[in-house]
């Protein structure tokens, strides 16, 4: 497996010149194709909503957004000879338009000195998160997550046994309260989703009532405790959303009814506790 390329990350409040924050994303993702930068590409963006079309390229991907929307309305591409990873989050409202296109397929086959396939350097990433606005998967999305798309499939040594080993998160936040049992994604549409082993929706809540303890802090603020009485009641939390959850008819057949049908098998609904 050849190295990978070169690889940048930015941390920006703007990323300068003419035009906005979408136009100047594009004109840098273009330099970096000029010079090859195809190793890894990293962008935490601190205001602004961003627009993303065909110009983001490199094996490792992370484009965070802290306080704007991401829209896809291109092809994002990961893929090459060795698998890739997809990290898309915005502060706010995270959309897949209509026809994008997240690539992070492979096309060779990662084996050990046996010929035996490894799991993990054959497993595709796409990690999706919305913290507090809408997640949208459009009609005719496609995530690719193969791997081994040019070895001949069997069960020799060395062939690619046609099992599929990428993983699909998607994370948005619960609506209804923190037990409510629904969740602000939309995966209505026709969804082609390949070489998924697992598909994961994770229902986000903020918590910030850990009780306060009096004692002295340098920031002068109030500690809170994170005691075994306050986890349970998170637990207890979580409990009620995923009973709930199940019980949404909206949720299960017409939010997520692009995963939640007869092609996709392995789809589970998880709950998680956001502690900021």
């Amino acid at each position: 497996m050849p190295y990978l390329a070169g690889g940048v990350e930015i941390q920006a409040q703007r990323l300068g010149g003419n035009g906005n924050l979408s136009e100047q994303f594009a004109a840098l993702n273009q330099r970096l194709n000029d010079g090859q930068v195809f190793g890894s590409r990293g962008f935490q963006l601190k205001q602004g909503d961003l627009v993303i079309g065909n110009e983001l390229r490199a094996s490792s991907i992370d484009v965070s957004l802290d306080n704007g929307s991401l829209l896809v309305n291109g092809k994002v591409d990961a893929s090459g000879e060795r698998v890739g990873s997809i990290h898309l989050a915005a502060g706010h409202a995270l959309t897949l338009g209509d026809g994008a296109v997240l690539d992070a397929h492979g096309r060779r086959l990662r084996v050990d000195s046996y010929g035996k396939i490894i799991d993990s350097p054959n497993r595709a990433i796409v990690d999706l998160t919305a913290r507090e606005g809408l997640l949208t998967l459009g009609n005719g999305v496609r995530i690719d997550l193969r791997h081994g798309t040019e070895v001949a499939q069997g069960n020799a040594s060395g062939m690619n046994d046609g099992r599929p080993r990428g993983t699909l998160q998607l994370s948005a936040p619960r609506l209804g309260g923190v037990s409510g049992g629904d969740v602000a994604i939309d995966a209505s549409g026709a969804l082609d989703v390949q070489g998924a082993r697992s598909i994961a929706v994770v229902a986000t809540w903020q918590y910030n009532d850990a009780p306060l303890v009096n004692v002295p802090a340098a920031s002068g603020k109030p500690y809170q405790v994170i005691n075994q009485a306050w986890l349970e009641g998170v637990h207890d939390d979580n409990t009620a959303f995923i009973t709930n959850a199940l019980d949404n008819t909206d949720l299960l057949q017409h939010k997520l009814a692009g995963l939640n049908n007869s092609r996709y098998r392995d789809v589970s609904i998880c709950a998680q506790a956001w502690r900021w």
